[in-house]
Formats: structure tokens, C-alpha cells, sequence
């Protein structure tokens, strides 16, 4: 055979086994940038792999980055799905005032969050599917920015471990003062 034949069979090998692998996305690594290039199609990282430890109840948060209005889908393993809406919901992370947080902080923007607890003795892997529904202006408005992230949620031990430190501290204050004051 020749060598042109044998470029040819490696170079539609390479083209098939080129399947693109997405995004992982790790609890706490911060916010991930995304597009949507047009409507009701995947976006640029889609398929977006994540994997939640045992007893670990983790969020992910999805923020609509640029045009008011604009609505997102995120598919998980292909059947479960969930639609951003317009308002305020919880922040599970330390803001630090980038341009990610303030547009989180933004109620005009769209928003979703969506928390998965892994109550399986072995890790839980799970993919997501983001596609953008509707763009605000009713136009084409593409791409579509948004942006997402995943953050580990404490223990409820951790919570009471914190919260029984906070009593402590005030109750040490208080005996303080008593003392002052005698």
C-alpha cells in the first residue's frame, strides 16, 4: 500500500476518534466561562463532567453573564432537566468581586442552581447539558455568554462545629464583661 493511502486511513481515524471531551468541572475551582452559539444546541463545553465524593452535597450555579433575560437549560445524564429564572438565590462561595459575582449578584440576569447529594458509598459521577433557550431581545443575540461553577456545601457537622465555636466565643465575652463589671 502506499503512503498516500496510509495518510488518508490515519487522517479519518484521527477525525472520527476525535470526539470532544468537555469540560470537568471540580467543587470550589471557581467560575468556568461558557457560550452558546445558537438556540436549543449545546454549548462550547458542553458535555460537562462532574463527579460528587460520598456524603458530599455539592451546587452547582449557573449565572447568564451579559444580556438580561436570557434563559438556559441544563440537562443532567440526559433525562433530568432544570431552567434558569430571573432573580436572587443563595451564594455557596466567598465573593470576591469579580466580574462572575457581580453579575451572580445581578437580579435581572438569569439564574439556576441545582445541589446533588451522593448518598452512594462510591463517587457519583454525573454529566450536564447546557443549551440556551431563549435569547432576551427575541433576536438572534448569539453567542449567548454564561457562566458556571460548583461548590462543595458543609457538613452539617462542620455547621455545628462553627456554630458551637461561635457560642463559645460569645459566651466567653460575656463572662468577661461580668467580670469587668465587678
Amino acid at each position: 500500500m502506499n503512503a498516500k493511502f496510509f495518510a488518508a486511513l490515519l487522517g479519518s481515524i484521527a477525525l472520527c476518534g476525535s470526539v470532544q471531551a468537555g469540560t470537568v468541572l471540580t467543587a470550589g475551582s471557581g467560575w468556568v466561562n461558557d457560550t452558546a452559539n445558537s438556540q436549543n444546541t449545546p454549548s462550547a463545553n458542553s458535555t460537562i463532567t462532574l463527579t460528587i465524593d460520598h456524603g458530599q452535597i455539592d451546587v452547582f450555579s449557573l449565572s447568564d453573564c451579559c444580556v438580561p433575560g436570557d434563559s438556559y437549560r441544563v440537562t443532567v445524564d440526559g433525562f433530568a432537566s432544570y431552567t434558569s429564572t430571573l432573580g436572587l438565590l443563595p451564594t455557596y462561595w466567598t465573593p470576591t468581586g469579580s466580574g462572575q459575582d457581580l453579575d451572580w449578584a445581578n437580579p435581572a440576569l438569569s439564574h439556576l442552581q441545582i445541589t446533588f447529594t451522593d448518598p452512594n458509598a462510591a463517587p457519583l459521577t454525573l454529566t450536564l447539558s447546557i443549551v440556551d433557550l431563549a435569547s432576551a431581545d427575541g433576536g438572534p443575540g448569539y453567542p449567548a455568554g454564561f457562566e458556571y461553577r460548583l461548590d462543595p456545601v458543609p457538613e452539617p457537622a462542620a455547621w455545628a462545629l462553627m456554630l458551637g465555636g461561635f457560642g463559645m466565643a460569645g459566651g466567653a465575652l460575656r463572662m468577661r464583661r461580668r467580670a469587668l463589671a465587678a
